[in-house]
């Protein structure tokens, strides 16, 4: 009898692991099926390019900024005159490579907003008015993006003052029920490999030189529309 106690009393422990382990895996289930409900979101069929938004000129320089779609917080500094029309086109020459999509171009949805916005006696946010804008266009969704920081790296190839340093946003927003559904990020200032040993694979990238503002934002946004959802 004694060594039966002692047996349970070891057994205990074991007992409760064994427990767990099943609630556990339970909770796991009750997740993935939750996951489930909600299937991933394939590309919409027609996107309206919003022009990008220079915060910078609306907030000033050297501010922590947070962006009114995404919620991330971006610290603001100079922009490049003509960056916004650079991220334009080259967002969609990005876009027109994905197969299956019908774009409307940034200069023609420009115009739509514009006019949407001088129409607007109650001033809304720029959630509402690129929903607005969207079912003006009868598209499906509406790309729109934020740009913080633009600013030219101040010296050469191989040696600057003071390096370019790129910071933007972009969120794709579904015109029927508001939802974002997908959304991306750029927020890097150049640092030599001696600063920072973790950007090995930029400077490899780059071949060891300064790069400009401009080459910082092709690159990447080009990284960023590679996670963009093409199914």
């Amino acid at each position: 009898m004694f060594h039966l106690r002692r047996w349970k009393y070891y057994m205990m422990p074991i007992y409760f692991s064994i427990f767990w382990f099943f609630i556990s895996c339970s909770a796991c289930q009750t997740q993935m099926t939750l996951q489930e409900e909600k299937p991933y979101l394939s590309k919409p069929e027609t996107i309206a390019i919003l022009p990008f938004k220079d915060m910078t000129r609306i907030y000033g320089e050297n501010v922590h900024v947070r962006s009114p779609l995404s919620g991330k917080v971006f610290r603001t500094g100079n922009v490049l005159k003509g960056a916004d029309e650079t991220l334009d086109d080259h967002l969609f020459s990005l876009l027109t490579k994905i197969e299956n999509l019908n774009l409307v171009p940034a200069d023609h949805t420009k115009g739509v907003l514009t006019t949407l916005i001088s129409r607007e006696q109650i001033k809304k946010s720029d959630h509402e008015l690129s929903i607005e804008t969207g079912r003006a266009l009868n598209a499906d969704a509406v790309m729109v993006g934020h740009i913080f920081r633009f600013i030219d790296r101040i010296g050469n190839n191989y040696s600057v003052e003071s390096p370019a340093s790129v910071a933007f946003d972009l969120n794709l927003i579904n015109v029927a029920d508001g939802r974002t559904l997908w959304n991306g990020k750029f927020d890097e200032t150049q640092q030599a490999l001696s600063e920072n040993i973790l950007q090995f694979e930029s400077f490899f990238k780059r071949r060891g030189t300064w790069i400009t503002a401009r080459e910082m934002a092709m690159a990447g946004l080009s990284e960023m529309i590679g996670t963009f959802p093409v199914k």
